[in-house]
């Protein structure tokens, strides 16, 4: 597998990496791996891309992914001292850094 791909952390699907980085949308973030958002898809609705900011997912925010329901979605994240369940067509909007697993040093 190419050093491009890094299905390990990201539900069988690919990731990109630049520089040693590793980058994907917060809905392909295995439960138990933290990531740092880096921003939310120019995609978006106006509306959705407020919603998520005013929720604090902004550039820089670590969100850990706790764990998914049964069939993956919702899936439960905690950020900024609080914990919320968001459905993948939210996260899957979001750009995140991948970091790895919950409570270890990364860098």
């Amino acid at each position: 597998m190419s050093e491009s791909a890094q299905p390990d952390l990201a539900y069988g699907k690919a990731s990109s990496t630049v520089t040693g980085a590793r980058y994907t949308t917060l809905d392909r973030v295995q439960p138990g791996h933290t990531a740092t958002v880096i921003g939310i898809s120019g995609d978006a609705d106006p509306h959705v891309i407020h919603r998520l900011s005013a929720m604090g997912l902004v550039r820089g925010t670590e969100v850990t992914v706790l764990r998914a329901a049964p069939l993956r979605d919702p899936r439960q994240y905690r950020f900024r001292d609080t914990s919320i369940c968001l459905r993948g067509a939210q996260t899957s909007l979001i750009d995140v850094e991948l970091r790895g697993e919950a409570g270890t040093d990364h860098e």
